[in-house]
């Protein structure tokens, strides 16, 4: 085993095949070390036999396949599929991670803005509302995260017309405030009229 600690860390090994029955390895002691030292390494069994209660066992202990040496058409198959999954992982955990760098980038813009920006989704329930909303409207951002938006910040004479107009919205993608500015009648909390 002294071999394969100080490998790992220095090869950059695609997949790691590996005897199940080698007397001078404890397989699941070294699988257990290669899951701690590179846990997207690909780790295949080559095995004599082994029952199905064991390798269930070794898969649930990190084991990317087992492939028994009776039946050695399965090992490519086996490589490829082992192969393909670390590169999907790959490319999904730098999907994630860019989408975090974004997403923190818009709060950091959407904090530092003036205006009130707020988000609401396909329900008309709000999923963002940044500091300068709540000192706008008089609500904080907690009052206000799933809660219905035109409830809240529509005062209540034009409230029927705009939730038709949400409905109409959301049915066709049209409406007659989509893609313009418009300076439009809020309400801040309690009621009190922000313009006219």
């Amino acid at each position: 085993m002294p071999e394969l600690e100080s490998s790992i860390p220095a090869q950059p090994w695609d997949v790691v095949l590996a005897d199940y029955s080698l007397p001078e390895l404890q397989f699941e002691l070294a699988l257990a070390f290669i899951r701690y030292r590179a846990p997207d390494l690909p780790v295949i069994a080559v095995t004599g036999t082994l029952g199905e209660e064991k390798v269930v066992d070794l898969l649930r202990q990190g084991c990317s396949d087992v492939v028994l040496k009776s039946d050695l058409s399965r090992l490519v198959p086996a490589l490829k599929r082992s192969l393909q999954d670390v590169s999907e992982k790959k490319a999904r955990r730098m999907a994630e991670d860019a989408l975090h760098e974004s997403e923190e980038r818009f709060h950091v813009a959407a904090e530092s803005i003036r205006d009130a920006f707020v988000i609401a989704d396909s329900d008309g329930r709000v999923v963002w509302w940044n500091l300068a909303a709540q000192a706008m409207f008089g609500y904080s951002r907690e009052e206000m995260l799933g809660k219905k938006l035109h409830d809240f910040i529509v005062p209540s004479r034009y409230r029927r017309a705009v939730r038709e107009g949400m409905e109409r919205f959301s049915a066709s993608g049209l409406g007659k405030l989509f893609g313009r500015t418009v300076d439009l009648a809020g309400a801040r909390q309690k009621w009190r009229r922000i313009s006219d």
